[in-house]
């Protein structure tokens, strides 16, 4: 279940849904919201689902919360530089500033993207 707007209806404050599912394959995979997702993610409304197999050892979860901080960083970052350098590219061709601003927003979209 995807749990986006199409297929079913927000979890409203105070209200509780069981998602109920059987991976398919042992890893580490991550839960975040697909509604308000942004205000939600800023919140720290994500985590770690680790899937073992039935014949691996249990290992500490610290390896887990340092991918999933890294995977959010880069996942912010990422958004962010990409929208600094179409809104760059936007800019250098409607003229809208000087083209030394828009360059440097570009620039600063590629440091975000790095």
């Amino acid at each position: 279940m995807d749990g986006t707007e199409v297929v079913q209806r927000p979890v409203q404050p105070g209200e509780t849904f069981t998602y109920r599912f059987t991976p398919p394959d042992a890893g580490t995979f991550w839960y975040h919201p697909h509604a308000n997702e942004t205000e939600q993610l800023e919140k720290g409304l994500y985590g770690a689902l680790i899937v073992r197999a039935a014949d691996e050892l249990a290992l500490a979860s610290a390896e887990a919360i340092r991918w999933l901080e890294w995977g959010m960083r880069s996942y912010q970052n990422f958004a962010l530089g990409l929208a600094l350098l179409l809104f760059a590219a936007a800019v250098v061709r409607t003229a809208w500033v000087p083209r030394p601003i828009a360059y440097l927003m570009g620039l600063s979209g590629l440091t975000y993207l790095v």
